[in-house]
């Protein structure tokens, strides 16, 4: 496909997911890369170098030198733009009292969610943490909370108990076993995470959706009492809001400085 071409970064705990986004308009699917592997051979070697990478890094500075060291080999001239969260963008008002102090990850997902869903939502990413984000029809973010993942806690269990190591386990609903109960437990607690977040929002007078995507969201999602839109890479669409509340002029005519302070 021709035209203007960005890549688009999301950079998590443990991989990064990237895709190609074409005029602002059209994301193609997602892949993902290993830390590891970046620097040997970076899997968008072959493409034509884009206008700008935008992206999001939740990860150490080590993960993100990898990540711009795999760009700048390809493409050394290529502008990388990593995202501040700010008071206000792409009709989403930032609810924090120090809005960058939001993660990157957590305030792209609520810019994609307002861009999505034109009613109130419950925006949800079930990744290495569970982040559970309330977000309003008019697009304030109230807050949100942050809760283990399932690795993480059936790590913090195997780690800080003497009888309760890694076991194989599945979910079932009342367990008998000691690895399907910690397995199902640990589900069963995101969930109720969740849930609580929903009720909360009801007592607050919304109504809200829950817009659910990471690693683990099939997992979640069939243990939620309410409605449930799995959406696959909510970073990842959340940067292209951004590109697309900028499309008033192109990004090669807005200076470098005005660009930066955007995101």
């Amino acid at each position: 496909m021709n035209g203007v071409r960005h890549l688009l970064l999301d950079g998590g705990n443990t991989r990064l997911k990237w895709a190609w986004c074409h005029e602002r308009q059209h994301l193609q699917p997602a892949q993902v890369v290993d830390y590891a592997a970046l620097q040997a051979q970076p899997p968008w070697r072959a493409d034509p170098a884009p206008l700008e990478i935008w992206g999001s890094c939740v990860t150490g500075a080590q993960q993100r030198a990898q990540v711009e060291q795999a760009c700048r080999a390809c493409w050394p001239e290529v502008p990388i733009h990593w995202v501040v969260p700010q008071a206000d963008a792409a009709g989403v008002h930032n609810g924090y009292l120090d809005p960058t102090q939001l993660g990157p990850d957590r305030w792209l997902s609520l810019l994609a969610a307002h861009r999505l869903h034109a009613g109130d939502a419950l925006v949800v990413n079930a990744g290495t943490a569970l982040t559970i984000d309330a977000l309003t029809a008019t697009g304030t973010f109230l807050g949100g909370v942050i809760v283990p993942g399932l690795q993480l806690m059936l790590d913090a269990l195997a780690g800080g108990t003497a009888r309760l190591a890694r076991r194989p386990g599945q979910y079932v609903a009342f367990p008998q076993t000691t690895g399907d109960a910690l397995y199902s437990g640990a589900l069963q607690a995101m969930a109720g995470a969740v849930q609580q977040q929903a009720r909360l929002m009801q007592q607050h007078g919304q109504t809200p959706v829950c817009l659910l995507s990471g690693g683990d969201a099939s997992l979640l999602a069939p243990l939620l009492a309410l409605e449930v839109r799995q959406v696959d890479g909510l970073v990842l669409e959340g940067l292209l809001s951004l590109l697309q509340a900028d499309s008033s002029q192109p990004l090669a005519e807005i200076p470098l400085q005005d660009r930066q302070s955007a995101l």
